[in-house]
């Protein structure tokens, strides 16, 4: 006998319902083993601090234990290739820059992972703008002089940054692209060294993080140029940003994001992001996030998702302009 319209209405109601209870029941429980945050980058810097004080705060609140794993080495990509093959179970999570979704899928020839389908977004966490800096023997006291010297010889003026292809690199060269000139990229291994060239003098200026910038500054052999983002950091609300310099259209930075393994389930998802939504607030998290020069960031991730997008577009713009390209 064939069942009428209402009947089979409720039928299917019935099976979607019971689909969902596993998954539910799933969140209920969660978490009820230990979570592994795995970092790719070395213990000390923002994505790092940033992973034990936001883990510390769900290790408070679930009772729970939240063991940071530092997995470093190929730009962070052995920490997300790690995540990219876990259960989708949410025991095992990536805290990381979203430069292995905005920069490397455009600047790298080999991924060990798929951008598009190997991970589910879970939360943003912080961001951290990179400044413009320059030694004290340069003659340039502010972005004003540096954009004029850049003009006047183009292709002579050199930058440096913590290495290619990352966020300090590809910002330099949207910087020279939106004034209109060509500058010359000097990468280093890593922000301190970068700092330290800036300081001898051996290029012009440099774009590196706030937390490499900062001993310098304070030590009288270094000048910030400009802070990229639309607002003046907390940590030095006297440095002014590259707007207030005359360069609109800059808001870049080490943006610091947590995700799961493609797959995890929704529930899952947004108890972790609901409780992170509520550490982000938290007075004690955020005086240490300002010792960075690291802002909360939080967003939905439906947000989330679109900034890494848009900033994707972005990069790979500059990397096809500037022919990057890293085997």
């Amino acid at each position: 006998m064939a069942l009428s319209p209402s009947v089979r209405a409720i039928a299917a109601f019935c099976a979607v319902s019971a689909l969902a209870l596993p998954l539910r029941a799933q969140a209920q429980a969660y978490p009820e083993k230990p979570i592994h945050l795995i970092v790719g980058f070395q213990p000390g810097g923002v994505t790092d601090i940033a992973a034990r004080v936001v883990g510390q705060k769900l290790s408070e609140a679930w009772k729970q234990q939240v063991v940071i794993e530092n997995r470093t080495g190929a730009a962070g990509m052995v920490a997300v290739e790690v995540v990219s093959h876990a259960a989708p179970d949410g025991y095992t999570l990536l805290v990381t820059s979203t430069d292995f979704l905005t920069i490397n899928p455009s600047a790298y020839a080999k991924l060990p992972y798929d951008p598009d389908k190997g991970f589910t977004t879970v939360a943003s966490l912080t961001n951290t703008p990179v400044v413009f800096v320059t030694g004290m023997g340069t003659g340039i006291n502010n972005l004003k002089d540096l954009v004029a010297a850049a003009k006047a010889k183009p292709g002579t003026v050199a930058f440096a940054s913590p290495g290619p292809a990352t966020t300090n690199h590809l910002t330099g060269e949207l910087f020279a692209d939106v004034i209109g000139t060509k500058v010359v990229h000097v990468p280093y291994r890593g922000g301190v060294p970068a700092a330290q060239a800036v300081v001898a003098n051996e290029v012009q200026f440099g774009v590196i993080a706030i937390s490499s910038a900062q001993p310098f500054v304070q030590g009288g052999t270094m000048k910030i140029l400009g802070v990229a983002s639309p607002e003046r950091v907390s940590l030095a609300p006297q440095w002014p940003t590259i707007a207030e310099g005359g360069v609109t259209g800059f808001d870049a930075g080490l943006r610091v994001g947590m995700w799961g393994p493609a797959g995890l389930a929704k529930p899952v998802v947004d108890k972790l992001q609901g409780e992170i939504a509520t550490a982000l607030k938290e007075k004690s998290l955020l005086e240490k996030f300002a010792v960075l020069g690291a802002e909360p960031a939080a967003m939905s991730v439906a947000d989330f998702t679109a900034q890494i997008k848009r900033e994707a577009e972005r990069y790979a713009k500059v990397v096809k302009q500037e022919g990057i390209r890293i085997e």
